[in-house]
């Protein structure tokens, strides 16, 4: 509407002259304004025309509405005049432009905003108004960021309106909600525990499942497996994975490995006898008949049992002949003086794998299977070789960094592959004292050795484990499943292991092996050797697989019959026997009484292969 302005204009007049109308002469310089701009009247003039024909300048006695100065807006469209004159008013306008200024822009009714996905925009019943900076609205025809019709689906969360007017624009929002489709699920991480005995609950921990829409993907929960609980058969099992979202189902499938696991256990109690008891699945299984010169008959009852079924001779061209072990998994006991070891065909709670195969820290995880030198190494080329003399005379560093030299996965064998060894035999013989149960070792025959001699001296045996000789306890080669001479003909020097006085450190990581540095402690020895009559077990997290003897107070008939060795000077280990007679060689038998450059002719070594 105009804004009224009343001018006055005092005296005037006399006779009969009248005053017949007032009018502008001469508009404001200024005419045309944006809103919210100030009125400037400069400029301006105004006569009074009277009715003798005289006309006179009344400008300053008019007033004017809105008045010099003030703000205006769009809806003001003229200024008005007025002048009083005799007690009468007079007025005249004059006209003036003001531009609207656009300051936003507001949806007054909404469109329909709730969908499914795959529906059509709807934008009808939508009313739209843009705002003025004089406060005043007027609806207008914005324009949709999404077309009118437009299929849409869950990644579409709102539509944007826009309005643009004298060079300004405007938009508003409006809120969409578009219920997602599900149109597919997928396992995209596999869960952590993937084999199990009959009867477990399986563990879907660790497992992701990825729900696929439209356009979107989203981790959900809430989905369902079936079957729960491995079933009585073994192999593989394939579990269903149900997702239902808004009354729509959808499913995936991931696959388990059931196997009734089978555990096989010793038990010493501490005392002198060198005798364990079978516990487990093994409590009333006959113990072995290993091979003796001319025998007809020879058998284990675990010759047909996982591990020790698929331990075989393979040939590797780079290290030569070896003995290949499948992976096991193992838990050991100790309360008090008591020892106990049990050994599962699979893995189940509360056992680890067997250190031969856990991770080294190498980038290869934990292996499937690890090979052991079947022969001591060759004094040619150091590889595991039979018909040929073990090579001697050279340090442990010597032969480390020489038997890594024929391969990448080539390395000096450990006391983690000792141990392992150690485990596979006390389970299946239940009895410490070897040279009682397999063979004497040490030496070619029953007659005494004073040299180094040719391996291979049990290639022409029938079974995997006996000796040459006429009686288990009598001296000669003897191999136990198929590891030829492990406490016979030469020590061999074991990697891994280091000491430092009575502290005891080992490497894991065969890259890292060394005499001196980069172990970790894991724990002490006896300061004086003797005949071992008690074990001890680290307790440093990630080597409880490691043991060593803590007492060496026995004889070689009786606890552990195989000798310790210690010296305060002594850093590496050797193992085993040598060619010489002697009752305190064995598997057992450890001797860490001599200096990093150490080197004898009857101190060997021994590889492994681990891809």
């Amino acid at each position: 509407m105009a804004l009224g302005i009343i001018i006055g204009a005092g005296g005037g007049g006399g006779g009969t002259a009248r005053i017949r109308n007032i009018q502008v002469t001469t508009a404001p310089t200024k005419t045309s304004y944006t809103a919210g701009e100030t009125l400037d009247l400069t400029g301006i003039a105004v006569k009074a025309n009277w009715s003798s024909g005289l006309s006179v300048d009344i400008t300053n006695e008019c007033t004017f509405t809105p008045a010099d100065g003030a703000v205006i807006y769009e809806d003001t469209t003229d200024i008005t005049i007025s002048y009083v004159n005799g007690g009468t008013t007079y007025t005249t306008t004059q006209a003036v432009t003001v531009q609207r200024v656009l300051t936003g822009l507001r949806v007054d009714a909404e469109p329909t905003t709730s969908y499914v996905a795959g529906q059509a925009l709807d934008l009808s019943g939508a009313v739209v108004s843009a705002v003025f900076s004089s406060g005043r609205s007027v609806v207008v025809n914005a324009t949709p960021s999404i077309a009118d019709g437009t299929v849409i689906y869950e990644d579409t969360t709102s539509l944007t309106w826009s309005y643009t007017e004298n060079g300004i624009t405007q938009t508003a929002v409006t809120a969409l909600t578009v219920q997602r489709v599900l149109q597919s699920i997928a396992i995209t991480t596999q869960p952590t525990t993937t084999t199990y005995k009959s009867g477990d609950t399986i563990d879907t921990t660790g497992m992701v499942v990825t729900a696929t829409y439209h356009r979107t993907t989203a981790v959900v929960s809430g989905y369902t497996i079936a079957p729960t609980t491995a079933g009585a058969v073994e192999g593989t099992q394939t579990e269903t994975v149900s997702y239902i979202e808004n009354g729509v189902t959808k499913t995936a499938v991931f696959y388990v490995t059931v196997k009734n696991v089978t555990i096989y256990g010793v038990e010493w109690d501490g005392s002198s006898t060198t005798l364990l008891s079978r516990t487990d699945a093994a409590a009333n299984f006959t113990n072995p008949v290993p091979y003796v010169a001319g025998a007809q008959s020879y058998s284990s009852p675990f010759d047909n049992l996982m591990p020790w079924s698929g331990i075989e001779r393979v040939a590797n061209a780079s290290a030569g002949e070896l003995v290949k072990i499948p992976k096991f998994w193992y838990k050991t006991t100790f309360s008090g003086s008591s020892f106990k070891l049990q050994i599962a065909d699979a893995e189940t709670d509360g056992f680890s794998v067997a250190p031969a195969f856990m991770d080294r820290g190498d980038g290869k995880g934990e292996r499937d299977y690890a090979y052991v030198g079947r022969y001591h190494c060759s004094s040619s080329n150091y590889k595991s070789a039979t018909g040929v003399t073990p090579k001697g005379n050279e340090t442990r560093a010597t032969f480390r960094s020489g038997i890594h030299g024929l391969g990448n996965d080539i390395w000096q064998w450990d006391y983690a592959m000792l141990i392992t060894i150690q485990m596979l035999y006390l389970v299946e013989f239940a009895n410490w004292n070897v040279q009682a149960t397999i063979g004497a070792g040490c030496s070619q025959t029953t007659s005494t050795s004073s040299a180094v001699f040719n391996c291979g001296g049990t290639d022409s045996m029938p079974y995997h484990t006996g000796t040459v000789s006429a009686n288990h306890t009598d001296y000669g080669d003897c191999q136990y499943r198929y590891m030829e001479n492990l406490w016979g003909n030469v020590f061999d020097f074991c990697d891994g292991i280091y000491f430092n006085d009575t502290d005891i450190y080992v490497i894991k990581n065969p890259a890292n092996f060394s005499d001196t540095t980069g172990g970790t402690k894991v724990g002490t020895r006896p300061n004086s050797g003797g005949y071992i009559s008690a074990l001890a077990k680290s307790a440093v997290t990630g080597f409880d697989w490691f043991y060593y003897p803590s007492a060496v107070a026995g004889s070689d008939s009786t606890y552990i019959p195989d000798y310790c060795y210690y010296s305060a000077s002594g850093v590496v280990l050797y193992v085993g026997g040598v060619y010489s007679q002697n009752p305190n060689c064995g598997l057992f038998a450890l001797n860490g009484s001599d200096a990093a450059t150490y080197k004898n002719a009857s101190r060997g070594s021994r590889l492994q292969y681990l891809p």
